[in-house]
């Protein structure tokens, strides 16, 4: 028995012996990535499975994948003006309602995906958690992972900023990414996830750039040639609900909810690991040209994307800066 599944029937018994009842409901919960395979959807099956059990099918989760009911941006509005329940998405989107979130956009902030959680999970992260909840009426029920960012595109090897220089890459809507492109002398262009595999078939784009479980699920290694695994940035999956129709559910309901966003986080984590190391050897096995770049090349890309730091910190605070960064330090000690 996996740990994920001790931690699902310990929460089912603990639960269940407490003999509650709950009231029939249904719950929508949408996210972008594809509906076979994906982490998020294993994760979001997950959270399902447990919820439902757990109340009898009294509350049932309806998932739409594959961006079903709107891409990210429009996933996030539908659960702040309340026509979506929940939605799974990366918190890449944020920063149009809650700029603070870029904080966690430095450039190789996170050393490792351990450390990541440690931050996310401890006091920093929760210090985040409520902001959002403040600012947004959004509550966020637990951090995920979307894994380390790597660059592919259909031009040439990139081993160094200046490879870079010229090239159209796919960003997400997110300011502190566009600069960063900008930093190593690319053409940022803001694409919708779910038209990004076009864009690149038909060269509207040169690259993109993503972790590479989404790289081989989006099936990218069929319109690109060459990867770069550098993780340049670190980007969290976040599972999201509206806090006033969380609220609205009866206490019950909401502890079976906290208790499923647990096995969701659990869950996502642990497939973002082994779907991101599967991912790279996959891309290789596909004919994919695969540079994963050297100590020096590293400091080089870290050297051109030092610009970044004082646009985040006149986004979000020089405190909140330095707060992340002493986590990080603290995470890694």
């Amino acid at each position: 028995m996996t740990m994920i599944k001790k931690l699902m029937l310990t929460l089912l018994v603990v639960l269940l012996s407490t003999g509650v009842t709950f009231a029939k409901t249904e719950i929508k919960l949408a996210h972008s990535a594809p509906p076979i395979g994906d982490k998020t959807q294993i994760a979001c099956q997950a959270f399902k499975t447990y919820v439902e059990a757990a109340t009898n099918n009294e509350v049932i989760v309806n998932i739409f994948p594959n961006n079903q009911l709107g891409n990210e941006r429009e996933m996030l509005e539908g659960v702040q003006m309340g026509t979506v329940e929940m939605t799974a998405i990366t918190t890449g989107t944020f920063p149009t309602i809650f700029p603070e979130i870029m904080v966690l956009d430095l450039p190789y902030l996170f050393s490792s995906s351990e450390v990541a959680w440690k931050v996310l999970d401890g006091s920093f992260g929760d210090k985040l958690s409520k902001s959002f909840l403040d600012k947004t009426g959004i509550n966020l029920l637990a951090f995920g992972e979307n894994g380390y960012r790597n660059f592919t595109n259909s031009v040439k090897a990139i081993k160094t900023p200046a490879d870079l220089k010229g090239m159209k890459i796919r960003t997400m809507e997110n300011p502190i990414h566009l600069e960063m492109m900008r930093s190593m002398g690319a053409i940022p262009t803001p694409i919708p996830y779910g038209e990004l595999y076009t864009a690149m078939a038909q060269g509207v784009v040169d690259g993109q750039e993503n972790p590479n479980s989404l790289i081989k699920a989006s099936k990218f290694y069929e319109v690109q040639k060459y990867v770069t695994a550098d993780g340049h940035i670190y980007t969290p999956h976040a599972l999201l609900i509206s806090d006033s129709y969380l609220q609205g559910l009866s206490k019950d309901v909401q502890k079976v909810i906290l208790a499923g966003a647990k096995i969701w986080q659990s869950t996502h984590r642990e497939h973002s690991v082994k779907q991101n190391n599967e991912g790279l050897e996959f891309l290789k096995s596909a004919g994919m040209n695969v540079h994963i770049i050297n100590e020096e090349e590293l400091q080089q890309f870290r050297s051109a994307t030092s610009a970044v730091l004082p646009m985040i910190e006149k986004e979000v605070g020089k405190d909140l800066v330095q707060e992340a960064l002493a986590a990080t330090k603290k995470a890694e000690q």
